[in-house]
């Protein structure tokens, strides 16, 4: 009988005995990187069906959006819209207002930008186009887009004008009429003028390509998963840095969520702490007609702006695939060369990073000293740059309190850069935008999401979304959190726990 010699026996139990250790250590730092309160393990890959689909986390798929996708979407949303019509009740907002809209215009081709939804670059787009710009798109200075682009939305008053006179037929009554007949919760007690107001707000222009005779457009609009939306808008309007927003969008909240004492006074006035447990409380309450505040584009579900059901929009992208639907956009429009893959892979994640530092540093921290610290006001915006992807969790707030006062923009932004660098080869970073969701609804009570999930109704139905997104509805209604909580911002379980170093 063969016998092994005894010193390749040795090495062979050492060689198992190697292989086993580094198993069982690359799944316990697996297992800590999801240690919940039930302590259970949750694989970082996406259920089936988040969001109609899994591109939420998935980085691009390398091939523009066909325009047969494109016309997929379009009949969908043309089906809800008539399945709706045929419905003997309204929806649940039926007694709200109708909201307002407008309509970005560049030659043949009009954009209705929805906010939280990728709307930032395709008024980049549109200017780029309409200014007749050269050289690179993302090597332009654009400063305030949003400002910039103004003018755009005002051309169609100029058409609007331009239209009374040349088709004298259609006359500003007629075309008031026809608004407001197509429109089943228009207000009759308006009078002419707010009508007129109201018509020139709800994008004219559609209702004139209709009427000019030969009249040819492109209408383009980009959606959003609805719970994905409006978990991104608190992100960027309440949670990161910013004195203008809190005041805006952030005192309505504390005022209708916390019986406010005398001495918690300075928080209701800085309205920095919202949390998104409050939010979505207000959110719900606005929605609903419970309590009257206003009711805020980035907010209002998507079904309720754009007019969806009246419109026609040729080409519908999703923000879950915005670079693949981007640039099939821009391939039906003959302009494929703005854009590549290499600029969302790397580029615009860049360009987005560096736009949000520097204003940052330049608008927002001396106004904010007084609601927080610097280094707070840091701590959030690092967390940001981690909720959107684009640093990895694993990328620990790298300054000290002494750091955080002394630290400039360039400074801030070599060490952002350093950490995004080290971060995209991490494919963990393309879930953290799930992962931060799913840590901010876990603070939601159930009868809560219930009631988002009927506000969004519409929007499940007419852009194939699911309405019981399992990032928001887990199984069983227990929500398996990740080690490293995203709202933590001085990471104070992460360090209680004992994980890092």
């Amino acid at each position: 009988m063969f016998r092994m010699p005894r010193c390749p026996r040795l090495l062979l139990l050492f060689l198992i005995l190697t292989c086993g250790a580094l198993y069982y250590f690359t799944l316990k730092d697996d297992n800590l990187r999801y240690q919940g309160t039930s302590n259970s393990h949750q694989h970082r890959v996406p259920p089936p069906n988040v969001g109609g689909n899994s591109e939420e986390a998935s980085p691009a798929r390398q091939r523009p959006t066909s325009l047969a996708t494109f016309q997929q979407r379009k009949k969908r949303l043309e089906a809800a819209c008539t399945e709706r019509r045929n419905e003997a009740a309204n929806n649940n907002n039926s007694k709200l207002p109708a909201f307002p809209y407008h309509t970005m215009w560049t030659g043949s081709l009009a954009f209705c930008p929805l906010p939280k939804t990728g709307t930032t670059t395709w008024k980049r787009i549109l200017y780029y186009m309409d200014q007749g710009l050269k050289g690179r798109l993302l090597d332009t200075a654009y400063g305030d887009i949003h400002t910039k682009t103004m003018y755009m939305q005002n051309k169609r008053i100029r058409v609007y004008s331009d239209f009374k006179q040349n088709h004298e037929k259609y006359e500003i009554g007629a075309l008031i009429r026809y608004t407001f007949e197509h429109e089943k919760d228009a207000n009759p007690s308006h009078t002419h003028s707010l009508l007129l107001a109201d018509c020139l707000r709800r994008s004219c222009v559609f209702l004139l390509s209709r009427y000019t005779p030969g009249k040819k457009y492109k209408s383009i609009v980009f959606v959003r998963e609805p719970y994905a939306r409006l978990f991104a808008a608190y992100v960027d309007k309440l949670f990161t840095p910013r004195r203008s927003n809190w005041r805006k969008y952030g005192t309505p909240v504390v005022s209708f969520t916390r019986t406010v004492a005398p001495g918690n006074a300075p928080n209701s006035l800085c309205a920095h702490d919202v949390t998104f447990q409050e939010f979505v409380r207000y959110f719900i309450a606005v929605e609903t007609g419970v309590a009257d505040y206003q009711r805020d584009e980035h907010f209002v579900p998507l079904s309720h702006q754009c007019g969806f059901c009246h419109e026609t929009y040729d080409l519908i992208g999703r923000q879950e695939s915005f670079a693949d639907d981007t640039l099939g956009m821009l391939a039906v429009l003959n302009a494929q060369g703005l854009l590549h893959y290499s600029d969302f892979e790397q580029n615009y994640e860049k360009y987005e990073m560096d736009a949000l530092i520097r204003y940052t540093f330049e608008h927002e921290l001396d106004s904010v000293h007084h609601c927080m610290s610097k280094e707070q006001a840091l701590r959030h915006l690092w967390k940001a740059l981690q909720i959107r992807g684009t640093i990895a969790a694993e990328e620990f707030f790298p300054l000290s309190t002494a750091d955080c006062e002394q630290v400039d923009a360039d400074s801030f932004l070599q060490i952002a850069e350093n950490s995004y660098n080290k971060s995209i080869a991490n494919p963990s970073r393309h879930f953290n935008r799930l992962e931060s969701m799913h840590e901010g609804f876990s603070t939601v009570h159930a009868e809560d999401r219930l009631r988002l999930r009927k506000i969004f109704e519409d929007d499940f139905k007419f852009f194939d979304y699911d309405p019981n997104n399992p990032y928001v509805f887990p199984k069983d209604d227990e929500f398996k959190l990740a080690y490293y909580r995203y709202f933590d911002v001085y990471d104070t379980f992460l360090f209680q726990s004992g994980v890092p170093n």
